[in-house]
């Protein structure tokens, strides 16, 4: 098959999605696929280029697909896109397209399918679900119409299913849940990052949802009792500005380090180093993160939010604790950054969990079966 993600990010920003459809296109290509991938052009990045086998091809979008506003830029550069896009699946001969990421390029895919005939799959993370369509009416009309026209829907989730449904009720019938997945062999081959001191890992886009400002909190409070333990930030994202703030403001300052975006790689020997993750998000689906951490056997602290709670058993792999609650966190952080028999406790659970559910081998043929790929 010849298939097409379109993802509002992708790399060299790197994130969960980056890393699912980075981890679902080599599995894809092992089996003899072909694919594409479809992601914005930012300023300095070049219009197409190859990546772990496969082709980015970038498109300069006229605005950001979080402040969708149709207004007189986007009605005069999207003839353009449109040909551009339709050029691309021609030239290609595209059997399915995938919206990987709901972003602009939804709204061009959705105008060109009744022309160009492709299958289309769109796949649902959790805030282009529950945040985006609460604060942009017009983010909302793109969804409810990708939800109407697809094919076939992959929530990470069933919650996510069920919320997507109440959005538009007749895509119930077309969803097909599959959790995220990684490649388990690769991360658990991977070597642990080298620091000079024991480290705290976040891993994830530095914005709102993933809440990182209760994270550097909990951590001032805590690091004059948890000795030389860093935290290690991984990511980037709209709010690295103010958490750098609010870092270099605090007693901790100099223990925690930005690291910017990583390679999946450096990312999966990022998680194998560190004591222990912690992911404190607002909202999440079904955060690639903490599965990441699961087959590395690094205990999680997460925030008790469902999609966290789903993938960290409270008290064997990892830790839940009140989503935004820092004196509850800080006690964590200093609790598995002193007492390492509690922390030996949880790494023992995660290294001894069943990770089969979330290796991209078993899970590629469901994938293949949202395509349309012959059984």
């Amino acid at each position: 098959m010849k298939i097409l993600f379109a993802c509002g990010d992708y790399y060299p920003h790197l994130g969960g999605v980056t890393s699912l459809f980075d981890t679902i296109g080599g599995a894809l290509l092992q089996s003899g696929h072909e694919l594409t991938i479809l992601t914005r052009r930012w300023t300095s990045f070049p219009a197409a280029e190859r990546w772990n086998g496969y082709d980015i091809l970038r498109v300069d979008y006229p605005m950001l697909f979080e402040r969708v506003y149709f207004r007189r830029e986007l009605v005069l550069r999207s003839p353009g896109i449109l040909r551009r896009i339709a050029t691309i699946l021609r030239q290609r001969q595209i059997d399915t397209v995938c919206i990987g990421l709901l972003d602009l390029s939804a709204l061009y895919i959705l105008l060109l399918r009744p022309l160009l005939k492709f299958r289309l799959v769109l796949y649902l993370h959790g805030s282009d679900v529950r945040v985006l369509p609460e604060t942009q009416p017009t983010y909302r009309w793109i969804l409810r119409k990708a939800l109407l026209n697809a094919d076939a829907i992959v929530p990470v989730s069933q919650e996510l299913a069920d919320e997507a449904a109440l959005l538009v009720p007749s895509a119930a019938r077309k969803m097909r849940v599959i959790t995220n997945s990684v490649d388990v062999a690769a991360l658990r081959a991977a070597s642990s990052r080298p620091h000079a001191r024991p480290y705290i890992a976040f891993l994830g886009r530095l914005v709102h949802e993933k809440d990182v400002n209760t994270l550097i909190r909990a951590f001032h409070a805590a690091c004059g009792k948890i000795g030389n333990v860093d935290l290690l930030i991984g990511g980037s994202g709209r709010e690295e500005p103010q958490l750098r703030a609010e870092a270099a403001a605090g007693p901790g300052s100099l223990q925690i380090h930005f690291l910017g975006d990583l390679c999946r790689q450096d990312c999966y020997s990022l998680l194998r180093g560190a004591l222990f993750a912690v992911l404190p998000s607002r909202t999440e689906g079904h955060p690639i993160v903490a599965i990441e951490a699961r087959v590395a056997g690094t205990p999680l602290i997460g925030s008790r939010i469902p999609g966290i709670a789903r993938i960290v058993e409270d008290g064997r792999t990892g830790v839940l604790f009140p989503q935004g609650d820092v004196a509850e966190l800080a006690h964590l952080l200093e609790k598995y950054s002193t007492d390492r028999v509690a922390l030996a406790r949880l790494a023992a659970g995660a290294h001894e969990s069943d990770c089969t559910a979330y290796d991209i081998r078993a899970l590629l043929p469901r994938h293949l079966a949202a395509y349309g790929a012959p059984a």
